[in-house]
């Protein structure tokens, strides 16, 4: 049976998109959701049974299929690990301040668990272990599980840095808005700020 798959975006917000397509920022991988996953049919058997069991009969229930969850979710990080780093996971040899390949975290239960890819790597790198992953979940024996994508954005901070600085040169004392506030950019002491216009103290927010 191959492990549901899909990918969600709703972290990426339309300045994202805008920033993405001036290539001021990629689209990245936040993380991978590990989660137990339902059949339509199986939905309406749970709603069924709740309607026949006790609460404590309901209940005992849950508690057996969170547990049988995480073991599932158990054995498919596991096959993960036998092929890459995975940081707070069962090896506790592996230390943050050197490379590995992902970052765990889980609830209290382990039946919904996230693995994030190392953020000190670059992004293209960073994607291809997430596609190794993907291809390694999809060989592994497990049912009842999904896994969802979930997307980030990922900045250029300097190429950000180098375009706010160009914006603030040529738009120096001039009236603009900024934060739904008009006002000035000023040079104070080396560095850009702005002033809001008719401010009765000079208060100035650095900008760059």
């Amino acid at each position: 049976m191959m492990i549901p798959i899909s990918y969600d975006e709703s972290y990426v917000s339309q300045l994202d998109r805008k920033a993405i397509e001036k290539g001021f920022a990629e689209l990245g991988v936040h993380s991978l959701r590990i989660i137990r996953y339902y059949t339509e049919e199986q939905k309406q058997a749970n709603s069924a049974l709740y309607d026949r069991l006790s609460k404590e009969e309901w209940t005992k229930n849950c508690e057996d299929s969170s547990r049988e969850v995480a073991a599932k979710i158990e054995h498919l990080v596991d096959g993960i690990a036998a092929q890459s780093m995975i940081y707070q996971y069962k090896d506790k040899s592996i230390n943050y301040r050197n490379d590995w390949d992902w970052f765990f975290w889980g609830n209290e239960e382990r039946d919904y668990v996230t693995l994030s890819p190392n953020e000190k790597r670059p992004n293209h790198q960073q994607l291809e272990d997430v596609q190794e992953a993907l291809e390694l979940i999809q060989s592994l024996p497990v049912d009842g599980i999904q896994v969802i994508v979930q997307y980030t954005t990922i900045y250029d901070e300097k190429r950000v840095a180098d375009a706010v600085k160009r914006y603030c040169y040529t738009h120096q004392d001039q009236f603009i808005e900024w934060g739904g506030m008009v006002g000035k950019i000023v040079l104070h002491q080396e560095q850009y700020y702005f002033k809001k216009k008719n401010a009765k103290k000079i208060r100035l927010s650095h900008c760059a």
